[in-house]
């Protein structure tokens, strides 16, 4: 059996399945819900340049060896979770240096070095971070509202 609710982003910067998809020109990723069927429902493209904050927190939460944007990762749902509450933490910090800061220790508990990621992408995800915040409330709302307990995403790099 399959959910067949529909989400609805509040964020402009998420388009919703096939529809979506149409509208948004590469390069782009792909996150699709994976049932324990692996039937692939509710789709969302995203810009590259709106995922980069996602990018670092991957590094912090899933894998030291860091997100490489051309290829595809299968994550649980619980590791969906751990990556959208550590890039809820890598969008809440007051300063730039407080994030900048968390990445560099956490990076170092984690084995995951995101200065040079941050070096050239640092400044666009923080002038993007009001985004990215409400980039997360709909991510956390499509998992609440599509994602069943074994279920997980798969993230479709370019």
């Amino acid at each position: 059996m399959t959910n067949n609710k529909i989400f609805k982003p509040k964020s402009k910067k998420i388009f919703v399945g096939e529809t979506g998809r149409k509208q948004v020109m590469n390069p782009c990723f792909e996150l699709l819900p994976r049932r324990a069927d692996n039937t692939p429902m509710n789709k969302i493209s995203i810009y590259e340049e709106d995922f980069l904050f996602i990018m670092p927190a991957f590094g912090l939460a899933v894998d030291p060896a860091g997100f490489d944007e051309y290829e595809c990762y299968h994550l649980t749902k619980q590791q969906w979770l751990n990556l959208l509450e550590e890039a809820q933490k890598l969008v809440s910090f007051a300063t730039f240096d407080d994030m900048f800061e968390y990445v560099v220790k956490q990076g170092k508990n984690t084995n995951y070095d995101g200065l040079y990621f941050l070096n050239h992408n640092g400044k666009s995800i923080w002038s993007a971070r009001k985004e990215a915040q409400i980039m997360l409330e709909d991510l956390s709302a499509w998992t609440e509202t599509i994602l069943k307990e074994d279920d997980g995403v798969e993230i479709l790099g370019l």
